[in-house]
Order: structure tokens, then C-alpha cells, then sequence
């Protein structure tokens, strides 16, 4: 309530005349709200309560709630981009801000608070990638590189023993099993075997080689797409006369 008085004088013969007048302004606080967040940029706007919020502005943001009238912790803290809310099995994914006011005075009072704990009222970060999230899920793919080790390592054990078949292709051409079976084709299907598991390891030097190539011209394209140096096309017809020419062998070895 505001009141304030007005007094006026007036002399008339002698006569002093006096005004006096009363006014009162109710304001029901209740319907009152505060806003505690922190004011645009470039905001003109007049806030005394600006910036009193207890978000920790590091993972979260402060958002108003209206309605709640003259009262503190009128606010949420929500997760800012590229963070996510810890329990990600609640249906409610903001810190509200009056048990934040609460923490908080219990700091200030030297009590036992939850406001200081680390990783309290703070949201997670995002996995590398990620824009936005809701979980710790990845949102790129994520390599499993124990299965990759594994298959590199059988790759390479396998590209290690074909020129090991190849050469007992040749150095005993003259077994009967092996002359059956035709050393040539023997020869091409260990050859295109050989290219094939050596693909990876050729389209991995050509991406490197365009790579250091458009770094030189200042020119960084997108190799993503680029075609394999070794066609698969170029090995077809042979790989596929040579599995034919397996039929022989198999013919040969049923009659013992």
C-alpha cells in the first residue's frame, strides 16, 4: 500500500484555506511473478531480479515459469545444446529451481547441500558428434575394433600364406591332383584372392594419395566416393574360370 499527502494553502483575507487529500494503491504481490533469468543480449529491459538464478550456467540455461507469482525459484534449468539430462528415464528433464533456491541456502548457511556436489544439478555432455541428445547413445557410428582387429589379422595371415600356394602350385605342378585341377587356374584364383583381400589396403593408399594431392592444390575434397583403384570387375571373369575349373578336382578326388 502506497499513501501520501497533498496539502495546499490559500490566503483569502486573512483566511487560510487548507486541502488535505489521501490515496492508497493495493498490489497483491501474489500475482506478481519474478523473473531471475538472466536478460537477453542487448535487452533494454529494467529487471532487478535478473541474473539471480542458481542454474549452473555451464551445462544448463535458466527458463521462466509464469504463474507462480512473487516468489523465488520461479524458474526451470534446462540442458543447454549438446548436453542431456542425467535420468534419462524421467519424464521431467529440467532441475527445478526452487529446490535449487533451497540448495543454495543451505550453502549460505553453512548446512549440508547437495549444490556443490560435483556433477549435481548439471546435465551430461554429448557424445562426440551429437548436436543434441537424450541418452549417452552415439549418434555417428562407433567402430568395434576388436572385430576389426580380428579380421585384419586373419586378412593378413591369409594374403601372407596365397603367395605360399601360389609357389606350391607351381613347384609341384606335376602331382597328379594338382596337374587335375589345371596349375593355371590354380594360379589365377590365388591371384584374384590375393587382390581381393589386398582391396582395402589399395583404396586406403588411393584416399591418402587424393588426399595429399588436393591438400597441395588447396583443395580438400570429399573422397568418400572414390572409386576403389582396383575394379573387382577386372578380377570377375577370372575368379569365376577359375572356380569352375574346381569341378575337375572334385571329380577326380571322388574316385578315391
Amino acid at each position: 500500500m502506497i499513501i501520501f499527502d497533498d496539502e495546499v494553502s490559500k490566503d483569502r483575507l486573512i483566511a487560510y484555506v487548507f486541502c488535505r487529500g489521501t490515496s492508497g494503491i493495493d498490489i497483491d504481490l501474489r500475482r506478481v511473478d519474478i523473473d531471475q533469468c538472466p536478460l537477453p543480449e542487448n535487452s533494454t529491459e529494467l529487471n532487478i531480479f535478473a541474473a539471480s538464478d542458481k542454474c549452473k550456467n555451464a551445462t544448463t540455461k535458466c527458463v521462466p515459469i509464469k504463474g507462480l507469482g512473487f516468489r523465488r525459484g520461479s524458474y526451470r534449468c534446462e540442458c543447454q545444446p549438446g548436453y542431456y539430462f542425467p535420468n534419462t528415464s524421467s519424464t521431467i528433464k529440467y532441475f527445478n529451481g526452487t529446490v535449487l533456491e533451497e540448495e543454495y541456502e543451505k550453502k549460505l548457511m553453512n548446512e549440508k547441500t547437495m549444490y556443490d556436489e560435483e556433477g549435481a544439478f548439471e546435465c551430461l555432455r554429448c557424445l562426440e558428434g551429437c548436436d543434441t541428445c537424450e541418452d549417452d547413445r552415439p549418434c555417428v557410428v562407433t567402430l568395434n575394433w576388436l572385430m576389426r582387429s580380428a579380421i585384419l589379422i586373419l586378412q593378413c595371415a591369409i594374403i601372407a600364406m596365397l603367395p605360399i600356394v601360389g609357389l606350391f602350385t607351381w613347384k609341384y605342378s606335376d602331382i597328379k591332383v594338382v596337374r587335375a585341377a589345371s596349375p593355371v587356374l590354380l594360379r589365377f584364383i590365388v591371384l584374384g584372392a590375393f587382390l581381393i583381400y589386398c582391396t582395402p589396403f589399395l583404396r586406403e593408399l588411393g584416399r591418402r594419395h587424393a588426399r595429399s594431392r588436393d591438400c597441395v592444390t588447396g583443395k580438400l575434397k570429399d573422397i568418400s566416393r572414390a572409386p576403389i583403384p582396383v575394379h573387382i570387375g577386372s578380377i570377375k571373369g577370372p575368379l569365376q574360370a577359375s572356380i569352375l575349373s574346381l569341378k575337375p578336382l572334385a571329380e577326380f578326388l571322388n574316385h578315391y
